[in-house]
């Protein structure tokens, strides 16, 4: 037998196989499509609660071919603050069936798989101003694929679009998500944008909770939300009573709040954060939620006033799990303060932990550290101030304080130029003030000075509270307290 001849029945047998493996594994790849859809709504489910809709997979049904099949299904989105925000989304695409889909080798790529699909949004009567928002591209496709490790990749590709409703508007540049999963790994998300942004006007700014509402929240005429190069993930871990943990971690190159009034003597106020890192793991153990926050970013500008590179980390340690699901759900109803504080009482009951360690200020002329660390033992507050025990409260107290005088000289000059004052001016006044309160609080023993810093200290050593290594007398602490109380009320 030739060569031509045994190459040309190699090819026909390989065909052959390739033919009836693709047909056999037909049903396989159905099936395992379902039941990665069922475990993906899994997870979609545990993240309502963190991104406020409630997303799933349903209606899923198929054509089988020879090589693929045909596949149909629906995305349901509800918004899980109001029930009649709802979008059904129908979508339709081909599933290609294993051991090489037919869509992965026409890419040159010859991985085994039990399946790969694409699909893309239907566009109908209720889907029509989707394809409107995108300029008549398909807003959403969607691409996922199974090998056989049982690894599983899925990638949502939305279209850059437009929209402007009544009170709301949004433009946003092509953007991804994905998520991939292992029998031995959680499943996890990643997603991407461009660029983004958000404007709110009229009805949709009536949430808004500014502090000073009296001179303020009249005036208020729009909020820009704008973002630049997001790179974020997102692992989610269901725990109980509704509460999301996971991790979720992210970087912004650039973030802009810009802040402007219907009062056309009120110039828009502008914040802006440079590279700004976002990373927040919550866990659940025994009941108990643990909390771990990290904040950076660069820089920190008000209307071009750069403030310099921020920092703030911070953690919150057994909380009970059932606790804060009553506070969240009171504070989304708008429960009375009494029931507010009711709840509270009893999550400090459970000997909650919370460290502030560090929030951080930096900027040209050197850094502003704090930290602070407080844990309870009991949380019988009107007993231990009556027995003149209020030590007695605490497992852990520890406050310091670390800062360059000439970086809280530049800090208040800012602050103070954003007032509208001249740089030579904020800057004397900035360093009078900086020098006449150093000057107090050292004569007083508040703070200790060395070099250019100045360094305050309050910490429980040994069951004394002690500030900059001299003990203060309890009986000071609760007539402290007692003042404050008095003032309070």
């Amino acid at each position: 037998m030739n060569k031509s001849k045994l190459a040309l029945i190699i090819i026909v047998a390989l065909g052959a196989v390739w033919t009836g493996g693709a047909w056999f594994t037909g049903k396989t790849a159905e099936a395992e499509y379902k039941t990665q859809v069922e475990n993906l709504n899994k997870q979609l489910t545990s993240a309502k609660s963190a991104v406020a809709f409630s997303v799933k997979i349903e209606n899923v049904r198929f054509d089988r071919g020879l090589f693929s099949s045909e596949m149909s299904y629906d995305i349901l989105i509800e918004s899980t603050q109001d029930k009649t925000q709802t979008w059904r989304l129908p979508f339709a695409g081909t599933l290609y069936h294993g051991p090489l889909p037919l869509n992965l080798v026409r890419q040159f790529d010859f991985s085994p798989a039990v399946f790969s699909s694409h699909s893309q949004l239907i566009k109908n009567e209720l889907t029509t101003p989707w394809f409107d928002y995108t300029k008549e591209q398909n807003p959403i496709t969607a691409d996922i694929s199974l090998n056989y490790m049982q690894e599983f990749d899925a990638a949502l590709n939305l279209a850059a679009g437009d929209i402007k409703l009544e009170d709301i508007a949004v433009n946003w540049s092509n953007a991804f998500i994905k998520y991939a999963a292992t029998p031995k790994k959680q499943g996890e998300f990643n997603y991407r944008y461009d660029a983004a942004k958000l404007t709110l006007t009229d009805k949709a700014l009536a949430d808004i909770k500014l502090a000073d509402k009296a001179e303020t929240q009249s005036d208020l005429s729009a909020i820009d939300i704008e973002l630049q190069n997001l790179d974020g993930l997102m692992q989610i871990i269901p725990a109980t009573n509704d509460i999301t943990t996971g991790l979720y971690k992210g970087k912004i190159e650039n973030l802009t709040y810009t802040y402007h009034f219907a009062d056309n003597k009120k110039t828009a106020n502008t914040i802006y954060f440079n590279n700004f890192n976002y990373d927040y793991a919550a866990n659940e153990n025994e009941g108990m939620l643990n909390y771990d926050i990290h904040n950076r970013a660069d820089s920190l500008k008000i209307n071009d006033k750069n403030l310099g590179g921020v920092q703030l980390d911070l953690q919150a340690n057994h909380l009970p799990t059932n606790l804060v699901a009553q506070l969240i759900h009171g504070i989304k109803q708008q429960a009375d303060e009494k029931e507010i504080n009711e709840i509270l009482l009893k999550i400090l009951e459970n000997q909650p932990h919370f460290r502030i360690s560090p929030l951080a200020l930096q900027n040209t002329a050197g850094k502003f550290t704090g930290n602070f660390n407080i844990e309870l033992a009991h949380a019988d507050f009107a007993n231990a101030l009556k027995k003149g025990n209020v030590l007695s409260l605490f497992k852990q107290f520890s406050l310091n304080i670390d800062t360059d005088k000439p970086a809280l000289v530049e800090f208040l000059s800012t602050l103070q130029q954003l007032s509208g004052v001249a740089k030579e001016k904020a800057d004397g006044y900035a360093q009078q003030q900086v020098d006449r309160i150093a000057n107090t609080l050292k004569k007083q023993n508040v703070i200790v000075e060395e070099g250019g810093s100045a360094k305050f200290n309050l910490a429980i050593v040994n069951d004394k509270l002690m500030l900059n290594g001299n003990e203060i007398p309890e009986e000071y602490i609760g007539l402290m307290l007692f003042g404050l109380m008095m003032q309070s009320k």
